[in-house]
């Protein structure tokens, strides 16, 4: 390995040192180790904690590599799992890559589409905007030099996952590959599903130490954060109604105008106020669902709550790796208000500090099957051969069970999505008219509900299941709120004093993808 003096780093990156690390003088130490990898065009999985410049290491050695100033053809693909970590993303390299004259595009579903003739060296997408733009524009990624893939272990293991990893193999082979996590329990499993089998593998997580607290309720909490004079928190909800429930009780406790609540349920300008009251505030707290989980900048967070244990151990260690990153120790709060919450956070506690990750067991969904053969017959109007089908889903399923999914959506019982011409595949009008109105590229089920609108400035605030009435008090947004008006479409709320009765009822992430119900009926009960 390439032994990094600072000369031989500002020669390496000759034209994108400065953009991105003049104002540090050096590399730190996550990104001197991918240097050389990436720089030689290798696939890499890098594994480092939360903060530690992950997104320079990748970037900045990509472009030199595979870009020049002033390019303006598609290099650099940068695919994240949630709209806000694009426009955090955004917002940290727009300076750099203006400076290196190279235009930088962020799509998702809150932004405007993709102008065919708009240019773009570096997109900044999700999987399901970038399934959109495979089917509507190919041609943008014929000259793609790399692929990142950031934060992807949120959803290795889900459909999302899944569809990432047949997106993949619909991308230019020749396109060099590198993930970013900050933890990977099967790291070999991991590069199997997303890069190549000759990928390197970094883990350079440094491993920190934990001050952990159990306490009994949210107050115990916050009394316990001001003995040791901690601040700035970010408090990890399971649900979303509970951070709604949360929010609103804290306010008891915490001021009401520096805490702020962040959840996918909430509106786009809801959801960037919190991130920029929190990067903007020396002190303050947003209680937040894993939303907030992933590395959105919001400054430096100097305790973790957590209201519930999370899910799993990758999820524990991830969100406390949020807190204190300018310290060596972290800095954790859990509420143990059901009977086995101590046991967990204790086995997480003990595996944290013991470096270790427990490996969850992985099937794929076949829901993705259903929708990747839709996607890509839309993509391609005049068929797509039976033999390029099998090749992109057989990562996912065996050939005759890919083949019993096609006979279905061939004769399904209201019309068919399919039809064969020989050996070919053609979609059908009812595909077809569902691809035009953008109803294709997304496998997360329908969160359904209304819009809860503000009734003084008619701006949404969120979604949400409709199960209010006039008069009603709710929270949302950790405010209290009543209900003024009830439509077809939409709940209009003022702001309001006095206790919030309840958090409107929020839809729960579901484990299976939204396209189940294409699946013959033997494979939907698996």
């Amino acid at each position: 390995m390439t032994s990094w003096t600072p000369l031989k780093v500002r020669r390496a990156l000759r034209n994108t040192f400065g953009p991105f690390f003049v104002t540090h003088g050096q590399l730190n130490p996550t990104q001197l180790v991918a240097l050389t990898p990436l720089l030689d065009g290798h696939d890499l999985l890098l594994c480092s904690p939360t903060a530690s410049g992950k997104t320079a290491a990748a970037i900045a050695p990509l472009l030199e590599r595979h870009a020049v100033p002033g390019d303006t053809v598609l290099r650099v693909l940068y695919v994240v799992p949630t709209r806000a970590l694009v426009n955090d993303l955004y917002r940290r390299l727009e300076g750099p890559l203006r400076d290196l004259r190279l235009p930088l595009v962020a799509r998702t579903g809150d932004k405007q589409p993709l102008r065919s003739n708009q240019t773009a060296a570096v997109l900044l997408t999700t999987p399901e905007s970038l399934d959109s733009l495979l089917c509507r524009q190919p041609e943008r990624f014929s000259e793609l030099g790399a692929i990142v893939l950031d934060e992807v272990h949120l959803v290795d293991g889900t459909y999302r996952g899944d569809q990432v990893r047949v997106l993949l193999s619909r991308l230019p082979a020749t396109s060099q590959r590198v993930a970013l996590s900050a933890t990977a329990a099967e790291p070999n499993a991991f590069v199997e599903r997303y890069l190549s089998s000759s990928a390197e593998i970094i883990d350079i997580g440094e491993r920190r130490e934990l001050e952990f607290h159990a306490v009994s309720d949210p107050e115990e909490a916050v009394a316990l954060l001001r003995k040791h004079r901690r601040h700035k928190v970010l408090w990890f909800c399971e649900t979303r109604q509970d951070v709604e429930l949360v929010a609103e009780r804290l306010q008891s406790v915490w001021p009401a105008n520096r805490l702020v609540a962040h959840h996918g349920s909430l509106a786009k300008r809801q959801r960037e106020s919190a991130e920029a009251a929190m990067r903007d505030w020396p002190w303050g707290l947003c209680v937040a669902t894993m939303t907030m989980e992933i590395g959105i900048d919001i400054g430096d967070v100097d305790a973790i709550v957590l209201q519930q244990p999370p899910r799993n151990i990758a999820s524990f260690q991830q969100r406390i790796g949020r807190g204190c990153r300018r310290e060596h120790t972290m800095f954790a709060v859990g509420i143990c208000d059901a009977p086995d919450d101590m046991e967990t956070f204790r086995t997480y506690v003990e595996m944290t500090r013991a470096g270790q990750l427990e490996p969850e067991a992985y099937q794929p969904d076949l829901s993705v099957v259903a929708q990747q053969i839709l996607s890509m017959l839309f993509a391609m109007p005049s068929g797509v051969e039976l033999r390029t089908i099998q090749a992109h889903l057989s990562q996912l399923s065996e050939a005759d069970t890919i083949h019993a999914i096609i006979e279905h959506l061939e004769a399904f019982e209201d019309g068919p999505f399919l039809f064969r011409r020989g050996m070919r595949l053609h979609a059908t009008t009812r595909t077809m008219d569902l691809g035009e109105k953008g109803l294709l590229h997304s496998n997360i089920p329908s969160t359904g509900g209304k819009k809860f609108v503000d009734a003084a400035s008619g701006k949404a605030i969120g979604s949400a299941m409709s199960d209010v009435k006039v008069g009603d008090m709710v929270v949302l947004a950790g405010q209290a709120r009543r209900v003024t008006r009830v439509t077809s479409s939409a709940v209009q709320l003022e702001h309001a004093q006095g206790q919030a009765m309840k958090a409107p009822k929020f839809s729960r992430d579901s484990a299976a993808g939204a396209w189940r119900w294409l699946l013959p009926e033997e494979l939907r009960r698996r």
